[in-house]
């Protein structure tokens, strides 16, 4: 291992709570590693790679405009990538050694047997999601036939459309599920009444609220 990826690893295990707690493995959003290939003493930064903007990132963007990184002896880039999907594909190919993302993709790599990512710590253990939908959208016995977005199939926001169909005791198939991209994408594509509802998290939540 490279003295960046080690003391990348000693530095997010003394501030992330790394109790994950196995049955809620889905719902986490984690901080995850692939094993790593050898890193030259000439490399300079630690590419962290990131899937949302939102609340759940706090922590990196605290650690990096804080210098705590930097305190470390670590010159850490945190990378913007649309999606938990292509933040596995980056890690996968070597492009990156860390990533932060809603841990669904990453139990779906290890089902499907990939061995080569590590989750190393948790931010959260709860499913931190709201379902929003459009004025006139009262209950989910009305949203039947109605357009729902998420932000990749089989992702996190996927996996929570899948948990409150069944807490609603409905089918995928009695909506339409759509595949749009990140928050602002889907909040974009329900006010211009393009789709009905989709999932959001609490930093989304009062925006919403005033649409």
């Amino acid at each position: 291992m490279g003295k960046d990826f080690q003391k990348a690893l000693g530095f997010v295990e003394r501030i992330v709570n790394t109790r994950v707690l196995l049955p809620w493995i889905l719902n986490v959003f984690v901080l995850i590693v692939a094993q790593p290939a050898p890193v030259s003493a000439q490399e300079k930064s630690l590419y962290v790679l990131y899937s949302g903007i939102n609340a759940n990132y706090l922590s990196l963007w605290l650690a990096k405009d804080a210098h705590y990184f930097a305190q470390e002896g670590l010159n850490v880039q945190a990378v913007h990538v649309r999606g938990a999907a292509p933040v596995v594909q980056n890690l996968l190919a070597g492009q990156s050694q860390v990533g932060m993302i809603g841990a669904t993709v990453v139990a779906t790599a290890a089902i499907q047997g990939n061995k080569d990512l590590v989750m190393i710590g948790g931010v959260t253990n709860v499913m931190a999601f709201a379902v929003a939908a459009r004025p006139g959208i009262e209950s989910p016995q009305t949203i039947k036939g109605k357009k729902l977005a998420v932000a990749r199939l089989g992702g996190t926001t996927d996996f929570v459309v899948d948990y409150a169909l069944k807490q609603w005791n409905m089918q995928r198939n009695d909506i339409v599920i759509l595949q749009i991209g990140n928050e602002a994408d889907r909040l974009a594509a329900m006010r211009a009444g393009q789709i009905d509802l989709s999932v959001f998290t609490p930093t989304y939540l009062p925006v919403i609220e005033k649409a």
